[in-house]
């Protein structure tokens, strides 16, 4: 046993790392995330991808198969600035940390984050992980459970270290200037950003349906759903997606 890991699950993590240097890296934090479940437990999970431009660091493509879409939604207009583990992956290097650990609970449990976005879905313990490589932010994970469930133990947190160390090495190797016009070129944030989780499922219909080549003026009647309601299924993909036209949402469809 080395680093309190245990011999089964140096088994499951060496399984996990291969996984890793095949999969693409659009599905790769699903993959992790999928296996890393059978490894650290979680409740919920969040994750991110990071690009810079003019110098700053911007977050983009936050997905979640567990946090409500609404609430996804409100992490990403509001709270991400006032979420702590998130604060904190912009100060430290590679890494994996939990909140715990950098604020007390007592501090934690006022916060107007806790109050307002954790805790109104069961959120208490948080444990982050910093994709992070030779000066360059590629993404954070986020894992968190209930309150009534143990903290992250010292063990999982190695668990992930070892884990956090193979994305870190496999973002750098693929994307040495970080995610930026390579990364775009590639159909990376187009690709992304249309399988975020914030769309509701009638948005995913109606985007799945335009990549079916379903002209916009069928999709009513393919719907079942009139002009109106349409348009404001339109309005919301535009504002979730950070776009302004039916012209700029196909474009992000043929990249994909």
């Amino acid at each position: 046993m080395e680093h309190g890991i245990s011999s089964a699950q140096w088994y499951c993590l060496n399984e996990l790392t291969a996984a890793i240097y095949n999969e693409p890296f659009d599905d790769l934090f699903g993959t992790v995330l999928r296996a890393v479940k059978e490894l650290v437990p979680y409740s919920h999970s969040l994750t991110y991808l990071l690009r810079s431009e003019d110098g700053l660091n911007v977050s983009f493509n936050f997905k979640s198969n567990e946090i409500p879409p609404e609430h996804l939604r409100l992490y990403m207009d509001k709270y991400s600035r006032l979420d702590f583990i998130n604060w904190y992956t912009s100060t430290c290097a590679a890494e994996v940390f939990r909140e715990s650990d950098i604020i007390p609970d007592g501090l934690r449990e006022k916060s107007v984050f806790m109050k307002n976005w954790m805790e109104p879905i069961g959120l208490y313990h948080s444990v982050g992980m910093v994709i992070w490589c030779e000066g360059i932010y590629y993404g954070a994970i986020f894992l968190y459970r209930p309150k009534d469930a143990e903290d992250f133990s010292i063990q999982e947190l190695e668990v992930l270290r070892v884990i956090n160390r193979h994305l870190c090495l496999l973002a750098h190797a693929l994307y040495p200037d970080g995610l930026g016009q390579v990364f775009m070129q590639q159909g990376g944030p187009a690709g992304a950003v249309l399988s975020v989780t914030c769309l509701t499922k009638r948005e995913r219909e109606i985007i799945d349906c335009i990549r079916n080549h379903v002209l916009r003026s069928e999709l009513c009647d393919k719907l079942f759903i009139t002009e109106n309601t349409l348009n404001k299924h339109f309005d919301n993909i535009y504002k979730k997606l950070n776009i302004n036209s039916y012209e700029e949402l196909l474009q992000l469809i043929k990249k994909r």
